[in-house]
């Protein structure tokens, strides 16, 4: 990955007119330091340069032989890479409304009346080249922040997969019971399940509903939602959920869909704010918001709360609901936290992604 600064690599500015002493005027306008020039005499050895570099402004002669100015632009913004460079006309004639209009028509931003003024050209030119630097310093700010999101992740994966082979080893030397051995196998296809359908779902609402029923069915458990902090970082808010489709759970989904939890209130926003895995064998009596009352119709169930981390802090809560009184399970505990990790990791990866799709769409809406 090249993450050389951008702030100190000369900028490719194109400069096209079938006259020499015309292109000799220009150079002379724009020799400045961080400027590379390049010039061509006809619309065709123009569209050659193209082919090699970035150009942060193209400034063209309109009347030329063969290729004038507006067929130029025209096959100009039909070259993928190149529809959003600026183009700047210049013309010795006198501009007529309808020639200005067909220059915009055709992509130009600007048109130059000759003879030039040099201060008139630096000062147009100026602008496009600190637009193109700006458009350089966000790509290579994206893509370090992109390389270390790469880094950080895969130390975390490899420190995930040293502690799972840490753990199976573990358990392997202490426990050979078949029975034992079938259990370790069942959690281990429920996280394989999970990787696989996080590295299959190009979008979080693609993967979340399939995560919660891979689980749910795992488990064998009747209930499970996905909380996520809202906009105003105060309140959690339910955004997806799975169960067993009885009628007790459909009105415990309405009520928990209408929910809003502040910090501490509800098992689930403790998890959040406390940032860790909780398990409530009995947690019938552990509800204190709008669902307390639905909770009480499910009967004597358990709650697993798990928090999801997406960098620093908990960006939500995975909630199960175990309809029966089980004692905390170490293994199964184990395997929803690193779950929760690896969708924290998603999380990261999908919110970095867009970061930079939003950068570059600022970019080009402003040029």
């Amino acid at each position: 990955m090249d993450l050389a600064d951008p702030n100190n690599t000369a900028v490719n500015i194109l400069l096209v007119d079938d006259k020499p002493s015309n292109l000799i005027a220009l150079e002379s306008f724009l020799c400045l330091p961080g400027y590379n020039l390049v010039t061509a005499t006809s619309g065709r050895e123009a569209l050659a340069c193209l082919e090699h570099g970035d150009y942060a402004v193209i400034l063209t002669d309109v009347m030329m032989p063969n290729m004038d100015g507006f067929e130029l632009a025209t096959h100009i913004k039909r070259i993928e890479n190149c529809q959003n460079i600026p183009i700047i006309f210049m013309t010795a004639m006198d501009s007529y409304v309808s020639d200005i209009f067909r220059a915009y028509d055709v992509g130009a931003v600007d048109y130059l009346q000759k003879p030039l003024q040099p201060e008139v050209v630096k000062a147009k030119v100026a602008v496009f080249v600190q637009l193109f630097r700006q458009k350089m310093i966000n790509r290579h700010q994206a893509a370090i922040l992109l390389e270390s999101e790469r880094r950080e992740q895969a130390y975390k994966i490899a420190e995930l997969q040293g502690q799972a082979a840490a753990q199976r080893q573990r358990i392997n030397d202490a426990l050979r019971e078949n029975a034992y051995k079938k259990r370790i196998e069942d959690l281990q296809t429920i996280q394989l399940d999970v990787t696989r359908i996080l590295a299959e779902s190009f979008a979080m609402a693609d993967a979340f509903p399939k995560l919660l029923d891979t689980v749910l069915k795992g488990f064998g458990w009747s209930w499970a939602a996905l909380w996520d902090v809202d906009e105003s970082g105060t309140a959690l808010r339910c955004i997806e959920i799975s169960h067993n489709g009885s009628p007790t759970m459909i009105e415990f989904e309405k009520s928990s869909r209408m929910a809003v939890l502040d910090r501490g209130q509800d098992i689930t926003a403790q998890v959040w704010t406390t940032g860790e895995p909780a398990w409530l064998s009995d947690a019938s009596a552990f509800y204190d918001s709008a669902r307390a009352k639905v909770a009480k119709d499910i009967g004597s169930h358990g709650v697993i709360a798990i928090p999801i981390w997406a960098g620093d802090e908990p960006a939500g809560v995975v909630e199960f609901i175990n309809p029966r009184i089980e004692p905390e399970d170490t293994l199964k505990m184990a395997t929803l936290v690193d779950i929760g990790s690896r969708v924290g990791l998603y999380i990261q990866r999908k919110r970095t992604e867009q970061t930079l799709r939003e950068s570059e769409e600022r970019f080009r809406l402003l040029v």
